[in-house]
């Protein structure tokens, strides 16, 4: 015979299953805005010590930076994954919570009347107070990340540039700056209205 399920267990293992989610989500979130930055130091370092007559060493840092700036495009996308996976757990979590308060009689024995007073994030359809944060807010860490990370991506690609221009005959000269400061702030506002549009969803 199979066993009877008991509903609150059910929604125990639940409840755990999306605390734990929301831990993993934020830990990789933070591992991967690290692990950027510092590939960032060390970029930076090799192109202090970068010889601009030496053309392999310059081909070798272009390429670097280009990659690097695409890293950080599909390291924004992942922290905008990492993001909805959180945002799914506190959902997940209401859930239960709403459950709890609207079926007083699945409740612990010796639980006050008034649960819904305790819970801050709650209301996952509408009821309660509805605090969860929403997906489109317009400061959060995630979105401080998401910019940190596409203004580092930016610079990467708009070195590029700079980089083949002072190698050049002009060396350093307006024009070179011109296309370098083009360069980074076209793929910093596509960047970040990436980030917005497919965040707020």
């Amino acid at each position: 015979m199979c066993p009877e399920l008991d509903p609150n267990k059910i929604l125990e293992h639940e409840f755990k299953h999306a605390e734990t989610t929301l831990a993993d989500s934020n830990e990789d979130r933070v591992k991967t805005y690290l692990y950027y930055l510092g590939g960032a130091a060390t970029l930076v370092t090799s192109i202090k010590v970068l010889d601009p007559t030496n053309l392999l060493e310059l081909a070798v840092v272009v390429v670097w930076l280009g990659c690097f700036s695409i890293i950080g495009c599909l390291l924004l996308l992942k922290l905008i994954r990492l993001r909805e996976m959180w945002l799914d757990g506190v959902r997940a979590m209401a859930a239960i919570k709403e459950y709890y308060v609207a079926h007083p009689g699945r409740r612990a024995t010796g639980t006050p009347p008034n649960l819904d007073e305790a819970f801050y994030w709650y209301g996952r359809r509408g009821h309660g107070r509805g605090n969860i944060p929403a997906p489109g807010s317009e400061v959060n860490i995630g979105l401080l990340m998401g910019a940190s990370i596409a203004l580092v991506s930016a610079c990467a690609a708009g070195a590029i540039p700079l980089l083949i221009g002072c190698a050049g005959p002009t060396g350093l000269c307006p024009a070179v700056i011109l296309r370098s400061a083009i360069v980074t702030t076209f793929v910093f506002v596509l960047e970040i209205g990436m980030w917005r549009f497919l965040a707020s969803e």
